[in-house]
């Protein structure tokens, strides 16, 4: 498809969801205008919604959707939609600390994304390591105080870390 038919489409499904989201954005090869699109990507941070029998907010969209991939629910982090137009959706869900990093990976060149992952990815390793390390020392060791700044200076860095806060 071509790039300025996609916009159009994007643009649409935008304006759709924006009620039922705190941000939406559009990404991936419409964002960065290659002059054939595949697909369409979008990133939004979703209000509360529910899906099934009684539907609310983006759940009211969803119910009127073929979904190819994923499932909706409060999990639900991506789903494949095929759109009437003849091209999919790639729709993103966020929260809003991770939107940042999740609208950078669905924008960015392909290369540079693969890059951000492997980092992100030793960054949470890291953190995993660093938080074993931890639970051997007694609270009140002098090094505790060391291992939570070397925690604190890894969420600082990479707020996408899953783990518990100190």
């Amino acid at each position: 498809m071509k790039n300025l038919d996609a916009i159009e489409i994007a643009n649409r499904i935008k304006f759709e969801l924006l009620p039922y989201c705190y941000r939406c954005e559009i990404a991936g090869s419409v964002r960065r205008r290659k002059s054939e699109v595949h697909d369409i990507e979008i990133v939004a941070i979703p209000k509360d919604y529910e899906v099934g029998l009684f539907p609310k907010g983006v759940g009211l969209w969803l119910a009127g959707v073929d979904i190819l991939k994923g499932k909706p629910g409060p999990d639900c982090r991506y789903l494949q939609i095929r759109l009437p137009d003849g091209i999919n959706l790639n729709l993103f869900f966020a929260k809003p600390d991770t939107f940042g990093y999740i609208f950078l990976l669905r924008s960015g060149p392909s290369l540079f994304s693969k890059d951000f992952v492997i980092k992100l990815q030793q960054a949470q390793l890291l953190y995993n390591k660093i938080c074993e390390i931890e639970k051997t020392y007694p609270e009140g060791h002098n090094q505790i105080e060391k291992i939570r700044e070397q925690k604190q200076d890894l969420i600082a860095r990479f707020p996408a870390i899953k783990g518990e806060r100190t």
